[in-house]
């Protein structure tokens, strides 16, 4: 991952964020949204007890992914 990418993406946040911030770095989606994301494993997660902790690395490696997913179906239509 590009460093200047994780050192401006979401800087107000901590390295590990809990499903709250998760939620809010996803643009305020729903809760059972985020925890469909992270039981399919759509972002990379750890599960401390009842907790999920996940890495920020992890959310912007998702939305890159999901941008990248985006961009190739806009090229087939072209």
């Amino acid at each position: 991952m590009d460093r200047n990418i994780y050192d401006v993406m979401f800087e107000n946040y901590k390295d590990l964020v809990g499903i709250n911030e998760l939620r809010e770095m996803l643009g305020g989606i729903g809760r059972n949204k985020a925890y469909g994301l992270l039981k399919a494993n759509k972002i990379k997660h750890v599960k401390i007890g009842s907790n999920y902790k996940i890495p920020k690395k992890c959310v912007i490696e998702y939305l890159q992914d999901a941008q990248n997913v985006a961009d190739e179906h806009t090229q087939a239509m072209v």
